[in-house]
């Protein structure tokens, strides 16, 4: 800490830092993607392609930025940020994710393999600074700094706690709506690529449903069953959790308790204001779903190859 401490104070006496080259086009082009995708996008769409585009952006900009405060060290910041992705992203570091979830600090990622593909940015990232950097040195401006104190103000912002309410709260409220179950599924949006094959989803009837409003998002089990052409009968079988993203001091308490009190007619009304009134209405922003059974596997799979890797260490 002390360290970092006194590069940040050289950095913003710009002794030996080169802020300069955070003017940069494309350097300003990423952390504004990453603003936008993390604050806006991932809001309104949470699917895989936001989720990509997060790692692509962040990829870029950190190691480029910590550069800029440690210019001798560019080599180093760039081994040191593909080898904490490769690890973050795998499963080796399951259990201490666990050790720390488990006393409250908690920690939210994905496994997800194809997530490296992202690292593909991290040449590109390299090659445009040491571009940048080859130059003449600049005189930094008051935008260099506040470029500067974005990135520390984005780095924390984009990692706001989210916590997870489980719910378990048990219906059977149905609902019949004018619409094939074919035409529901396909303008609903998968959360997960592998939710997305029709002739899987017309076969099977249970899925969970994910119904994000604002910063909450409620993950429900629904049995979707086509009783005629243009005909669906829907209904909410369990509501699971829902996840809350907090602020800078975390989930407000009185937020989660509003949750933990509902009634089954608030949740009843709830489903009917922000998912059944939308698909009357052809909205179907803000709702995604999965195929349980393949959700199921999935995670399995996961679960499997978690153990194995602890078997093997």
């Amino acid at each position: 800490m002390k360290e970092l401490y006194y590069s940040l104070k050289s950095a913003w006496n710009f002794n030996d830092s080169r802020l300069d080259v955070l003017s940069s086009y494309f350097f300003l082009f990423f952390l504004s993607g990453l603003v936008f995708n993390d604050h806006l996008f991932k809001i309104l769409y949470p699917n895989i392609l936001t989720g990509k585009l997060s790692d692509f952006f962040g990829l870029f900009i950190f190691p480029f930025f910590i550069s800029a405060l440690y210019p001798k060290r560019i080599k180093s910041i760039y081994i040191f940020t593909l080898i904490i992705f490769i690890v973050w992203k795998s499963s080796f570091i399951q259990p201490i994710i666990n050790e720390f979830n488990s006393i409250g600090l908690k920690f939210n990622r994905v496994v997800d393999y194809s997530d490296y593909i992202a690292l593909t940015i991290l040449p590109c990232s390299f090659y445009y600074l040491k571009n940048k950097l080859s130059k003449v040195v600049k005189k930094a401006t008051l935008f260099n700094k506040l470029v500067l104190l974005s990135c520390f103000f984005f780095s924390v912002a984009t990692t706001l706690p989210h916590e997870e309410i489980i719910l378990n709260k048990t219906n059977s409220i149905e609902y019949n709506v004018n619409i094939s179950k074919t035409e529901l599924l396909s303008k609903l949006t998968p959360l997960n690529n592998y939710s997305g094959a029709q002739e899987y989803n017309i076969r099977d009837t249970l899925f969970i449903i994910y119904i994000s409003n604002n910063k909450e998002r409620v993950e429900s089990i629904v049995n979707i069953q086509e009783i005629s052409k243009n005909i669906t009968k829907i209904r909410f079988d369990k509501f699971n959790s829902v996840t809350i993203e907090g602020g800078f001091s975390g989930v407000e308490e009185e937020l989660k308790t509003k949750w933990k009190t509902k009634s089954t007619e608030d949740y009843n009304y709830y489903i009917q204001n922000h998912f059944i009134d939308k698909i009357i209405a052809g909205d179907f922003q803000y709702i995604y779903f999965d195929n349980l059974r393949i959700h199921n596997e999935w995670k399995n799979k996961e679960k499997d190859r978690q153990r194995a890797t602890i078997i093997i260490n």
